[in-house]
C-alpha cells in the first residue's frame, strides 16, 4: 500500500516508457483519501486538473527520435488531438476526485468524442455514473 501513496506527486507529461503516467496521481489521491489524508488527496486531484488545464492548448511537436517514445509519438498521429484528449482526461480525473461530477462527465464526453475507444475514460465515466445512482 505504501507504494501507491508514496509515488511521485508531481504532474509531468509521460514522454518516455518509464515515466510516471500523470493519471497515477488520481490513484495516489484515492489512496490518500482512503488513509484519511483528505488534504493530501485534494492536493493531488487539484494538481491533475491544474496540469490538464495548463497544458490543454500546448503546441506539441516532435523534433527528435528515440526508441523509448510512446506510440503516439512514433506512429503517425495528430499530436494536438492526442494532447487535448490526455489533458481533458486528467482534468476529468481531478474533477472526479474533487467531487465535481458534472465537470468530470463533461470532460469525459469530450475525451470520448475525440477517441471513442479511450478505455480509461470509459471506465471512469461508468464509475462516475454508478457513484451518483
Amino acid at each position: 500500500m505504501a507504494g501507491s501513496v508514496a509515488g511521485d506527486a508531481r504532474a509531468a507529461p509521460a514522454l518516455y516508457y518509464n515515466d510516471q503516467d500523470p493519471a497515477s496521481l488520481f490513484y495516489q489521491g484515492l489512496a490518500q483519501r482512503r488513509l484519511g489524508r483528505a488534504a493530501a488527496a485534494r492536493a493531488r486531484f487539484r494538481k491533475l486538473a491544474r496540469f490538464g488545464r495548463r497544458h490543454l492548448h500546448d503546441a506539441v511537436k516532435i523534433d527528435y527520435f528515440a526508441v523509448s517514445l510512446p506510440e503516439f509519438q512514433v506512429f503517425d498521429d495528430d499530436l494536438a488531438r492526442r494532447n487535448e484528449m490526455n489533458c481533458r482526461y486528467l482534468i476529468a480525473l481531478g474533477a472526479f476526485g474533487l467531487g465535481r461530477r458534472a465537470e468530470a462527465r463533461r470532460q469525459l464526453r469530450l475525451v470520448l468524442r475525440l477517441d471513442p475507444s479511450h478505455q480509461a475514460a470509459r471506465c471512469i465515466s461508468r464509475c462516475s455514473r454508478a457513484s451518483t445512482a
